[in-house]
């Protein structure tokens, strides 16, 4: 009973649509319509504030739609374009986020200044300039936030749980883990664009770590039909918690 309690976060239908609607049609809107009337308000609409409002205004509705389709959406090449579509998403959202140009100069002069003993003076290069944009969210935009925060801890706790509840070493004992690792990369990549300025090494590092997370185990799902040692790798994990129980 429990067990089918936690598939429905994964492939509940129902949830789905309370996600899509909490989290793309109200606040991912409301946080984009704000974004580009807060740049239009402003009323330098330069090089940087034109490539804000497009990509704002694309990503917005780009999730819109695909997670609107992804409702009724539950396994085959449906889901593989929209795998494939969420993962170009997450990446022009971290392109976005993160300036890639200053990652070797900054992390190069910390560890320059690790070596020496008694450095004295101000950083060359600011940790604030790995972002792009150090503007503080927007109360809406906390809100959307956390939002993003709470869909992806219940998810990570569903796919886990429904592993757990599953038969060891089946396809959807690896499918659980490897949704509930998904989940996990979310959580990290959305609580890295939440934090951004308040501690720019430690955004980053969430965000990009959380993408490449969710970047794995998205297409390790689409192996666990295919190798029974794939799956028992995947697995072993979870099997292990639970002979704990025996």
């Amino acid at each position: 009973m429990l067990g089918k309690s936690f598939e429905w976060v994964s492939e509940g239908q129902a949830y789905k649509a309370i996600k899509w609607t909490i989290s793309e049609i109200f606040f991912a809107t409301l946080v984009g319509i704000e974004t580009v009337g807060n740049e239009l308000i402003d009323g330098n609409i330069n090089v940087s504030a034109r490539s804000s409002i497009k990509w704002t205004s694309l990503l917005t509705l780009s999730a819109l739609v695909r997670n609107g389709i992804g409702i009724k959406v539950q396994d085959g090449w449906q889901q593989a374009v929209l795998d494939s579509w969420d993962a170009l998403e997450k990446g022009v959202t971290l392109n976005q986020f993160v300036a890639w140009g200053k990652i070797v100069p900054f992390v190069t002069e910390r560890a320059t200044n690790a070596i020496k003993i008694g450095t004295i003076g101000e950083a060359a290069v600011s940790s604030s300039s790995l972002l792009k944009s150090t503007s503080p969210l927007t109360p809406v935009g906390k809100v959307a936030g956390w939002a993003g925060i709470a869909f992806s801890t219940a998810e990570m706790v569903s796919g886990f749980g429904s592993a757990f509840y599953s038969q060891d070493e089946s396809k959807s004992q690896a499918d659980g883990v490897l949704n509930g690792v998904a989940g996990f990369g979310s959580l990290a990549l959305a609580t890295g664009l939440m934090i951004g300025a308040a501690c720019p090494p430690l955004a980053v590092g969430l965000a990009v770590g959380g993408a490449l997370v969710w970047g794995a185990a998205t297409a390790g799902k689409y192996f666990t039909g295919k190798s029974k040692t794939f799956r028992k790798g995947v697995t072993a994990p979870v099997r292990w918690v639970k002979s704990w129980f025996d």
